[in-house]
């Protein structure tokens, strides 16, 4: 296995920027740069970014907008714990996203 370096993360760095700078009225999401993987297949997606929208399901809709990912695309889980939230995967600037997002 061949290790990451920090070099592997410049590409989903940019996007975060890019992606905020073109979006900055929109909600602010908890925003983390990780190695992605896309369940139920696990495919692995590489270096991404996971934004998680936590107050309200408004929230998610606005950015599921902003990135262009189908409605069709989306999915519900409801997670031991019983918090229902809704997840759906994109790419900006060629970079893969995971976008998360539950109700306040």
């Amino acid at each position: 296995m061949t290790e990451n370096t920090a070099s592997d993360q410049i590409n989903a760095v940019a996007a975060a920027m890019a992606l905020l700078a073109s979006n900055p009225d929109l909600p602010a999401p908890a925003l983390s740069i990780e190695n992605l993987f896309y369940s139920p297949e696990g495919r692995f997606l590489g270096w991404g970014l996971h934004l998680a929208l936590h107050h309200g399901l408004h929230q998610f809709e606005l950015w599921r907008q902003a990135l262009d990912i189908n409605p069709a695309d989306v999915t519900d889980r409801e997670p031991e714990g019983g918090v229902y939230w809704l997840r759906a995967y994109g790419t900006f600037g060629g970079v893969p996203v995971r976008l998360i997002g539950c109700p306040a």
